[in-house]
């Protein structure tokens, strides 16, 4: 009876041992799986929404912790799934690295995990690397990808500005910077050929007006001619079709 019981022990340990030998195999990152959970990193998408302005606590300050207000950036990360992890590092050429793990606990009911960027007056570099803790690719890279957030210009804050929004040294924010002087000079270059242009569109139409009041004064002055030429036409016209029906 012993023999029996240790018989059947043995066989239950094997089937325990195969069952585990082949829940590891299913697990294992093959070719399959890899394509598989790359396929679903691919869809993975990245964007910021620029010009939001929050409070912030500023720990920093001279007075102890107070409440600022600051540009920001949202940095929006949109088709996390469960089983995927998005590893993200800012970095910037005076600004120390910083790093977040983002999972599916981090996104919100729009459907995307947010990262809140203050706005910085230079640009900041994302780097984004996607892994999946299924199949045993934990270690795995799925994906890599780059996002450069752009600089904030604190020239737009100028009374420059104000009249010439639309000016490309006055967006708010931009991909590179420039010197004091070489703003000043280019807002007022453009300003000139704003005024220039006003002033040349004033004259065509003053020369059109000019034209036209020109024209109708002189109808005015010689109506009675006008009207008298008029006249003598339609009768030698008049004459001259009842002579061809005559004639006929």
């Amino acid at each position: 009876m012993k023999n029996y019981r240790f018989l059947l022990i043995i066989i239950a340990s094997s089937f325990l041992f195969l069952g585990n030998v082949f829940a590891e195999e299913d697990n294992t990152c093959n070719a399959v799986n890899f394509n598989k959970l790359r396929t679903q990193a691919s869809n993975i998408r990245v964007s910021y929404i620029p010009d939001e302005i929050v409070k912030l606590t500023d720990p920093d300050a001279e007075t102890g912790a107070t409440t600022v207000t600051r540009n920001i950036l949202d940095i929006k990360i949109y088709n996390i799934t469960s089983n995927m992890y998005v590893k993200v590092v800012s970095s910037g050429a005076n600004i120390s690295k910083d790093e977040h793990i983002i999972t599916l606990d981090d996104v919100a009911p729009d459907g995307s995990a947010t990262i809140r960027q203050p706005a910085q007056k230079e640009p900041i570099t994302y780097e984004f690397t996607i892994y999946s803790d299924s199949y045993g690719c934990s270690t795995r890279v799925l994906r890599t990808f780059k996002m450069t957030l752009p600089r904030y210009n604190s020239y737009s804050e100028l009374e420059a500005c104000e009249e010439i929004p639309e000016f490309y040294l006055c967006q708010k924010y931009t991909t590179f910077a420039v010197d004091g002087e070489t703003f000043y000079n280019r807002v007022d270059d453009y300003k000139s050929k704003l005024t220039n242009q006003v002033e040349d569109s004033d004259g065509i139409d003053s020369e059109d007006n000019n034209l036209l009041s020109g024209t109708i004064s002189a109808v005015s002055k010689n109506k009675y001619i006008i009207v008298g030429i008029i006249v003598a036409i339609g009768v030698i016209l008049t004459i001259l079709i009842l002579r061809k029906k005559r004639s006929a």
